[in-house]
């Protein structure tokens, strides 16, 4: 079993697809570590989502643009106008463009969203979306610097 690590794919079916059969990708026996932002910018973000769920090795980590995903297909409050000039429009046009967008929106978030984990640890490495505080555990970081950190 091989591990890969990929990450900020922003709603890029064609490319999260090429990049998996590029490096010879197996959904079966293979991990994909998925270091979040699978929504925004892209067409295609429904179609990403539905990817990763067929692999049966999938960590996938939280991400900036899937806090504004989650927050919209949740019906929680978040601002429209700031998510959609990050990219949040290609989003809500890729649900959109599906049929029977209740039953999809409650797929991904129980299946997807729902999963995604703040950072990952496995051995002597840790992945993370954006960042955390070098001077304590990664456990006791302030979540915002996993999603939202550029230092």
């Amino acid at each position: 079993m091989r591990t890969l690590v990929l990450g900020d794919i922003h709603g890029a079916y064609k490319a999260l697809e090429q990049c998996l059969e590029r490096s010879r990708f197996d959904p079966e026996a293979d991990h994909l570590i998925f270091l979040g932002d699978v929504s925004d910018r892209g067409p295609d973000t429904v179609e990403c989502i539905d990817l990763l769920l067929t692999i049966k090795n999938l960590t996938a980590i939280k991400g900036n643009h899937d806090i504004w995903t989650l927050d919209w297909l949740s019906g929680n409050s978040y601002d429209e106008e700031v998510w959609f000039k990050h990219g949040g429009l290609s989003t809500f046009e890729s649900y959109s463009k599906h049929g029977n967008l209740e039953h999809l929106r409650k797929n991904h978030l129980d299946n997807y969203f729902d999963q995604l984990l703040p950072f990952y640890k496995d051995k002597n490495r840790v992945f993370v979306h954006a960042g955390f505080d070098l001077d304590r555990p990664i456990e006791s970081s302030d979540p915002n610097k996993y999603y939202w950190d550029r230092e």
